[in-house]
């Protein structure tokens, strides 16, 4: 939700031409000081605008004015605010992110539980356990899942019992609030939840018990891929490859072949995690299907297997229409070490698109910037030393682009060597990134991030 926010609202900004004057005076303090005056500022993008970029740079003097636009009477205003508050550590604010946990617009009412862990109000655990018993469902999940974020150990008790909640979003909830504290007690209870008849519920479990590494619950998984349902085969499917169950690859290619559309996607990101070289033919296949999620998954998965033969491919799908298969071809591209593929990754940070004309017109730069993303990964995995004039760009746009663009292009530089090119904003970018980033690819930006942190 924090990426969804910072994204869209970047997006608005470059899409109303509000993000694109440049100022006369490009030092750090003359940025902040102009974000600040636009704080008070009639329009309301403007505003939204502002606190975004003051709550990526850090400005933690910014916290007063933006706690303030909280209460801000544009929706866009009021959740800006609540990411800002979040970025900057604000456990100040923590009471009226509590407040809006009730709020009826589900994504501010989300935004603040998220900005809630990230501020680490532990010494709020106490009020959001009395929000678990809140008259409202929604209010009940928001709390439950607040304290999963927060990894508040000291509610396993209390989440445990919602876990076996006779409504099914509060089972759900709690399920994954447990499998982010890292409740491994509650691992027998997950294996008997994935025989629920609720396909969310078993879904929930699957997830948790991938995310908690419990290698017992395998046997049990394995069971059940054999079902018919399409929506109950995805997650477990996928969890036998985050749990690196080898025994499960015979099962998992039956599955990339003769499975539906969902299962087979979670067979090809398993078969990919568990380094299943066998199925390198069927994942190739699978990238002349009309299904692109299927085509992007199969993507991946072959970059992670290192197939060298789907190079070629793989260049050509980077002028594909959909932009989860571009941004999968980049970054399998870059995975495999295609050295061959760097000009061509290159030229498009300089504005040599790699999309067809189609895609230029249907798409817009919110959109465009995630296969951004995936390029500057890719050229870094490459040792591009290139690329890093056209990342270091990236890397310094507080106008232009969101906290994770900056975060991953800061983080490329690191990779390539670049590092003393940063200024120390880049911190909290990288921080941003990482936070937001697949499990597999945090280490990389941990990683980077501890490199940062030394200068």
């Amino acid at each position: 939700m924090k990426l969804f926010r910072a994204i869209t609202v970047t997006g608005c900004l470059i899409l109303s031409g509000l993000a694109h004057p440049a100022d006369k005076d490009p030092s750090p303090d003359s940025f902040t000081k102009k974000r600040m005056e636009m704080l008070a500022s009639k329009d309301s993008k403007a505003r939204s605008q502002a606190t975004s970029n003051l709550g990526s740079v850090g400005h933690r003097e910014a916290i007063p004015k933006i706690i303030e636009l909280l209460n801000d009477w544009d929706r866009d205003v009021r959740e800006s605010a609540i990411d800002a508050l979040g970025n900057l550590g604000a456990k100040e604010a923590a009471p009226q992110l509590i407040n809006l946990l009730a709020d009826k617009t589900a994504t501010t009412s989300f935004s603040a539980s998220s900005a809630l862990a990230q501020v680490n109000a532990r010494d709020k655990i106490p009020e959001l356990l009395k929000l678990t018993k809140h008259e409202d469902i929604n209010v009940r999940c928001l709390a439950i899942s607040t304290l999963g974020f927060m990894c508040a150990k000291e509610a396993i008790p209390d989440i445990t019992r919602f876990s076996k909640n006779s409504h099914t979003f509060v089972r759900q909830s709690a399920i994954y609030a447990l499998a982010n504290i890292g409740a491994k007690e509650t691992v027998p209870e997950l294996i008997k939840a994935l025989k629920d008849t609720e396909p969310v519920i078993s879904h929930a479990a699957a997830y948790a018990l991938s995310k908690l590494n419990a290698k017992e619950a395998i046997p049990e998984i394995i069971k059940r891929i054999s079902e018919e349902d399409d929506e109950v085969r995805f997650t477990p499917a996928r969890a036998l490859g985050r749990l690196g169950a080898k025994e499960a690859i015979p099962e998992l290619l039956k599955l990339l072949q003769f499975g539906t559309r969902n299962a087979r996607q979670g067979a090809a990101a398993s078969l990919g995690d568990l380094g299943a070289k066998e199925a390198i033919p069927v994942l190739m296949d699978l990238l002349n299907y009309q299904d692109r999620f299927l085509v992007a998954e199969a993507a991946r998965s072959l970059g992670k297997l290192n197939a060298k033969e789907a190079i070629g491919k793989l260049i050509e799908l980077l002028k594909d229409k959909s932009l989860d298969v571009n941004s999968e071809a980049a970054w399998a591209l870059g995975k495999i070490g295609a050295l061959e593929a760097a000009p061509k990754l290159r030229d498009f940070l300089k504005g040599g698109w790699c999309f067809s004309d189609s895609v230029r017109i249907t798409f817009s730069r919110v959109y465009f910037k995630s296969f951004q993303s995936s390029v500057v990964k890719a050229l870094a995995l490459l040792g591009d030393t290139e690329a890093i004039p056209a990342i270091l760009v990236i890397a310094n746009d507080h106008q232009h682009q969101s906290s994770f663009e900056r975060g991953w292009a800061a983080i490329a530089l690191i990779e390539l060597g670049a590092r003393d090119k940063l200024d120390k904003s880049c911190v909290a970018d990288i921080r941003f990134a990482c936070d937001n980033s697949p499990d597999e690819e945090k280490d990389r930006a941990k990683s980077a991030l501890k490199k940062a942190e030394v200068k």
